[in-house]
């Protein structure tokens, strides 16, 4: 009997020690964290062991938890990291130091890490229900959502944020690429000026806008807002694409040669890309005159990419139709040397020039009147087409309209190629046509 009270007593006095050894810890914890804080400048290991000590005491604690978590952030360790953050969430001993918010922030940063989105998110929204989520915060998980495809989860988000920062240009910026993904152009053009109002000027914005003008055939407004972005923050390959496509349009063939030279050399054979670049590098070449060079280019278009029905066109009309030097010669003069031999041709065949109405880079529409008519009362449309693609019964149609719109009585065509629909339209409305050999009839070529 002595013996078991014995035992008893000394059970008892073991868990009393080990009480009073709990209690010991718990009131030493404060300078015990201090001491991990301290030892995290000097030696790691140290900090880590005082930590795991505090947490074997008290599971829950928020700093020891929040510091270890801090020490897996820092060596990129995130999953273990959430652990830390998990067990705070769990136990909620929220204080001064050691917030919901910012917990609940940093779970959600390190979940976006991990690619998580559905757990970042989860977040968000407790966030967003609970406290003013920074703005920094929202605009990396939108941009993160879009990467990802999840075009309603990015919106939805948005749009919670938008109400909270009306002011922030970069909200507008990130609605409008959203509608840019959506073909939303014209209200993703909206949103952009909007951003540029509130002082959101930023280069990804710039090329944007260059993209949208671009698509909506808007070129001169493309080509300085991408001069304006300088290519950063964008995908190099697409804006040198543009850039030189530009360049092609604008008539500065060397500039457009040039740059679509160097993107070839950096572009991979997947990029669709490729194609346009193929083509228009061609089609540089053929406004330079180098006529071989630009069918081994829009070739290589036609064999390896089957949707590029221009560039098998392009290659069929200059090897079955425009075969001879100088009709080549004649389809890669400038424009204003095609206005040139134009009015030469036009006084050949006893018109005189009285205005230039339209010009573009395939064609120059004047009015004009015959030289012996000195009343002036037989006012011609005179219209010169070197376009490699035929002229169609609608072409033929607008030029008919124009002719009304000018008063003229008659109307003259210089074409290259017509289709026979525009021509039986021409003869039924006594229209005068001539192909482009009128030219080498006159000894203009």
């Amino acid at each position: 009997m002595t013996q078991l009270i014995i035992i008893i007593l000394g059970t008892i006095a073991v868990i009393a020690i080990i009480y009073i050894r709990y209690l010991f810890l718990l009131y030493s914890i404060p300078q015990q964290i201090e001491r991990a804080k301290a030892c995290f400048e000097t030696d790691q290991r140290k900090a880590v062991a005082i930590l795991d000590s505090i947490l074997s005491v008290d599971r829950g604690n928020p700093l020891a938890n929040w510091l270890m978590a801090h020490f897996h952030i820092k060596h990129t360790r995130y999953i273990l990291a959430l652990k830390f953050l998990n067990e705070i969430v769990n136990f909620a001993r929220y204080n001064d130091e050691v917030t919901e918010q910012d917990v609940r922030e940093t779970m959600s940063q390190l979940y976006l890490n991990l690619g998580n989105i559905e757990k970042a998110l989860a977040q968000f929204t407790i966030l967003q229900q609970k406290y003013n989520m920074p703005s920094s915060l929202v605009k990396k998980a939108v941009t993160i959502l879009l990467e990802a495809g999840n075009i309603n989860d990015a919106k939805n988000l948005l749009e919670t944020s938008l109400s909270k920062y009306p002011e922030d240009g970069e909200y507008d910026y990130i609605l409008a690429t959203i509608l840019f993904k959506e073909k939303e152009y014209v209200k993703a053009e909206t949103k952009l000026e909007s951003a540029l109002k509130k002082g959101y000027t930023q280069s990804d914005l710039y090329f944007l806008l260059g993209k949208i003008s671009f698509i909506n055939k808007n070129f001169d407004k493309a080509f300085d807002y991408l001069l304006q972005s300088g290519g950063k923050g964008a995908d190099l390959i697409e804006y040198n694409s543009m850039l030189g496509q530009l360049f092609y349009k604008k008539g500065d063939y060397r500039q457009a040669i040039d740059i679509m030279e160097s993107t070839l050399e950096r572009i991979d054979d997947k990029n669709p890309i490729k194609s346009a670049v193929f083509y228009y590098l061609g089609c540089s070449h053929e406004k330079k005159g180098n006529i071989e060079k630009a069918l081994g280019l829009w070739k290589r278009v036609a064999n390896n990419y089957t949707k590029y029905q221009s560039a098998r066109d392009k290659i069929s009309f200059y090897e079955n139709v425009a075969q001879k030097p100088h009709e080549r010669a004649l389809l890669a003069m400038p424009s204003d040397a095609l206005d040139a031999l134009s009015r030469q041709l036009a006084s050949s065949m006893n018109y005189e020039i009285n205005d230039l109405i339209r010009e573009s880079d395939n064609s120059v529409e004047y009015t004009a009147t015959l030289q012996k008519d000195t009343m002036f009362a037989n006012i011609c449309y005179f219209v010169v087409n070197r376009s490699v693609l035929p002229m169609t019964y609608k072409d033929v149609k607008d030029i008919m309209i124009r002719k009304t719109i000018n008063k003229c009585k008659y109307i003259t065509i210089i074409y290259f190629l017509m289709e026979d629909q525009a021509k039986e339209l021409a003869r039924d409305n006594n229209i005068e046509i001539h192909p482009f050999s009128i030219f080498k009839k006159y000894k203009l070529l």
